[in-house]
């Protein structure tokens, strides 16, 4: 993806975006994001943030979401960032993103290893995964983006997640805008 258009992408978020201030997580954390308007709150901890918005265009019209998901995580105890990673998300979605019945809860798919590379965001370490999400006995899934970024100044790790799902539609545009808006975060 070329960088001009990750830029583009920036302003125009920028110049729409919600108020940090408006979520507790996003204050607690001292989390800024450019966040397009057209996202809604769906849970806001002030330790777990996910925010949603309804896709209107096309054939994902009615089902299809982009979700964003922010929180943190004790740098303490990982060793091995990258190979935690999954096992993070899986605890996140377990605790917080349920199914449609009890005992359903969003994992990562187990049959597709996530592809992790390293990135910077806001000048820190940074881990970049792509891999796909499944609700654990269920027939939902769909593609993820996760930024895993390293402060060590707060002994702690900032998880941006952004995950769509959008049944027999092409995600590629969704995924690019929930790029955008993980890179552009800002730790204070």
């Amino acid at each position: 993806m070329s960088g001009g258009r990750h830029k583009i992408y920036s302003e125009y978020f920028s110049k729409r975006r919600i108020e940090d201030s408006s979520f507790k997580t996003l204050t607690n954390l001292g989390v800024s994001l450019d966040i397009p308007k057209r996202f809604n709150l769906v849970d806001d901890t002030g330790d777990f943030l996910w925010l949603r918005q309804h896709l209107k265009s096309g054939i994902a019209k009615g089902d299809g979401t982009n979700n964003i998901l922010v929180y943190s995580v004790p740098l303490e105890g990982k060793e091995d960032i990258v190979n935690s990673i999954a096992d993070t998300r899986d605890s996140i979605g377990k605790k917080y993103i349920p199914g449609s019945k009890e005992g359903m809860y969003m994992i990562t798919e187990q049959a597709y290893t996530p592809f992790t590379i390293n990135t910077t965001i806001d000048g820190k370490k940074a881990y970049e995964t792509r891999g796909k999400w499944e609700v654990k006995n269920d027939f939902m899934a769909g593609p993820f983006i996760n930024y895993t970024i390293v402060d060590k100044e707060n002994n702690r790790l900032i998880v941006f997640e952004g995950f769509t799902y959008a049944p027999s539609v092409s995600k590629r545009d969704f995924i690019f805008e929930l790029e955008a808006i993980g890179k552009s975060m800002k730790i204070k």
